[in-house]
């Protein structure tokens, strides 16, 4: 009876999901471009209602994309939307609406027996014990000081990346390269879209 109970504990526990701390860091741009001669305004994002501490992320996730605009070198000016001052005529507003923005960790479906099997051999040889899940969609609304839409798209991603004990977000999961391709491949396209027709 013991053996079973303990049986089935193990099995809950190793079956379990756990999610993971929602981040909102995003890697740096790989490369800069070649300005737009246009003012862009990032709107305060809005990420789903169900996350922890949500406000404060939606805060540190928008100077997060604001950097990174600049950083990359989209456009020829980049704000927060709160620092338009009145002089501020021909500008567009970026707002980003995320309806799905989480990362999961899940025991990899061959760790728990193989573990056992191999006498934990499998774990030190690096076989992989747990899958990082990333999904996010998040679309982008471009309007002029008028408010008129200018452009929409959406961007979904999901991603599943095995994790072992010598990964490097073993301790510390992340899903930043997928945050950041989600948020970054939208502006892109705005950038794109617009570089085409000037």
């Amino acid at each position: 009876m013991k053996l079973k109970l303990l049986v089935f504990s193990l099995l809950f526990i190793f079956s379990s999901c756990i999610t993971i701390p929602v981040g909102v860091s995003l890697n740096d741009p790989l490369s800069q471009k070649r300005p737009l001669p246009l003012t862009a305004f990032i709107d305060r994002v809005t990420l789903p209602a169900n996350i922890d501490s949500v406000k404060s992320k939606e805060d540190k996730l928008t100077l997060a994309i604001v950097e990174y605009s600049k950083k990359a070198n989209y456009f020829q000016k980049t704000a927060y939307i709160g620092y338009k001052e009145p002089s501020d005529t021909k500008y567009k507003i970026l707002t980003f609406i995320c309806s799905s923005f989480e990362e999961t960790r899940k025991p990899h479906p061959a760790y728990f027996p193989l573990a056992i099997l191999t006498l934990t051999i499998y774990i030190w040889a690096g076989g992989p014990i747990a899958s990082d899940h990333s999904q996010y969609e998040c679309n982008l609304t471009v309007k002029n000081p008028n408010g008129n839409v200018l452009f929409k798209n959406t961007k979904r991603i999901f991603n599943v990346r095995d994790v072992n004990l010598y990964s490097k977000y073993y301790t510390f999961p992340s899903g930043i390269e997928d945050r950041t391709e989600t948020l970054s491949s939208l502006i892109n396209s705005y950038y794109n879209t617009i570089k085409e027709t000037n």
